[in-house]
């Protein structure tokens, strides 16, 4: 733990969600000291450090770590969040990965491996976890209020088919952050609806119910597109539940977002929609129990992610997301997209070689 009273913080990607999101939060958060700012492209390095008043640009995770780091959050591509994770790691640096963790569950699970070997903290970067509500319903399942949870179902439809045409329009007052295309457009890349909007879907179930995936079939179509357009996943859990998940794109406006979740147990169930911020809990012989409406913030707090890492890092709040979750949900979402490739189902189970832990 650092003994300064700010965290000493390092950002690896300045692409336009850390312009967007993590850059603002980061500055304005008067527990952090963004000291660096790492990318490889130099001139968005430089760019961004002098935009958000940075001290330091750099272009390689080597030199960003020789900085004297209390904590490092990666945003780069989804397909290079390994790398910068790993070296943070091993240095003994906290770290928060974006979302999704890794695209390879091999080295999402190396990830969890490294901090503990290393005694870092590493969080995933969902939003949705820092939600009042979602705390609420993962407290009142913890607690048992409505019984042990037998089916779950979740609709995340969202609108950013524009992201996989590679139209980087929708960032427009970003342009010095406009995003790298391949990141959405590009199956290699881990472009798509599954990797970009279900992962944010699959996780929250993960936190909030406790439960674990064994299996999965799923279905995909691409609307046309280089790349998945809408997913359907059935999911049989440990222990008996069962979930089914679903995810758009294809939605026109983001004011008609649907983000909703059906957590069902054995004494009662709850109604979870984190675009419009409301939460209903019904349980067997109790009244109905609405709880306020979050504003759009509250119920989506993006900047909150960038604040848990600084705060674990200076010992003031915990690790809420972390690495086990992250991996899971890669697992889910790996197997996901093999069983839409080969129309049967399959294991989502960690590989017999992953670190398996309590999942937090």
């Amino acid at each position: 733990m650092t003994t300064g009273s700010r965290a000493r913080v390092g950002l690896v990607g300045a692409g336009w969600w850390s312009g967007r999101t993590h850059l603002p939060a980061l500055s304005a958060n008067p527990d952090a000291e963004l000291v660096v700012i790492c990318d490889p492209d130099a001139e968005r390095a430089q760019a961004a450090a002098a935009m958000f008043d940075v001290p330091h640009s750099v272009t390689t995770i080597e030199q960003l770590l020789d900085h004297d780091l209390d904590c490092v959050l990666v945003a780069t591509p989804h397909d290079t969040h390994h790398r910068p994770a790993a070296a943070a790691l091993d240095a003994g640096v906290d770290v928060m990965v974006e979302k999704p963790m890794t695209l390879d569950p091999g080295q999402a699970w190396d990830l969890v491996r490294r901090a503990r070997e290393s005694g870092a903290r590493l969080h995933v970067g969902y939003p949705f976890p820092h939600s009042p509500h979602a705390a609420a319903v993962r407290e009142l399942i913890a607690r048992g209020d409505i019984g042990e949870p037998v089916m779950v179902t979740g609709l995340f439809a969202t609108s950013v088919a524009t992201l996989y045409r590679g139209n980087v329009d929708l960032v427009a007052e970003q342009d010095r952050f406009a995003p790298r295309a391949s990141t959405y457009a590009e199956r290699a890349h881990g472009g798509g609806q599954l990797h970009t909007q279900m992962t944010h879907a699959a996780s929250l179930v993960l936190w909030t119910t406790g439960l674990r995936p064994r299996e999965v079939s799923a279905y995909a179509q691409d609307g046309g597109l280089d790349v998945d357009l809408s997913d359907a996943l059935a999911v049989s859990m440990e222990g008996g539940a069962i979930a089914t998940l679903a995810t758009t794109g294809s939605v026109y406006d983001h004011n008609l977002r649907l983000e909703e979740y059906r957590i069902f147990g054995s004494e009662g169930h709850v109604l979870l929609d984190t675009a419009r911020g409301t939460l209903w809990v019904l349980r067997r012989g109790h009244e109905p129990v609405e709880h306020p409406t979050l504003s759009e913030h509250d119920a989506q707090p993006s900047d909150a992610t960038s604040a848990a890492l600084v705060a674990a890092a200076l010992g003031k709040g915990p690790v809420l997301v972390p690495g086990e979750i992250g991996a899971m949900t890669v697992d889910l979402l790996n197997a996901a997209q093999e069983s839409a490739r080969i129309g049967g189902p399959i294991s989502a189970r960690p590989a017999a070689s992953a670190v398996v832990g309590s999942g937090g």
